[in-house]
């Protein structure tokens, strides 16, 4: 995924429940936290992967985020979201 599905993240991990939130990012995100961390997404960087449904909304998304420490240049943070409607068919894991 690219600049150009922001507003597809955005959607995506906004619409997670508190529950999810905490999943995805080990703590219940509010909205606020959710879009500061769309907004500082860096597309240059990291991977993000995306599996979009017949309407092309986003129903499942993951990050890799490397890490910005020179002294872990091999290091990196895995994070998977799937929506709720989306669960059990393995997206999870195709990520």
């Amino acid at each position: 995924m690219g600049p150009g599905d922001l507003q597809r993240i955005r959607d995506h991990l906004l619409a997670l429940d508190v529950h999810d939130r905490y999943l995805r990012f080990g703590y219940a995100a509010s909205d606020e936290q959710i879009l500061r961390y769309v907004n500082q997404l860096n597309f240059a960087r990291d991977e993000l992967f995306g599996i979009f449904n017949r309407k092309l909304e986003l129903i499942a998304m993951a990050h890799l985020a490397f890490s910005l420490d020179p002294q872990c240049q091999s290091c990196a943070e895995f994070g998977v979201s799937v929506a709720r409607s989306a669960r059990n068919r393995g997206y999870g894991r195709q990520l």
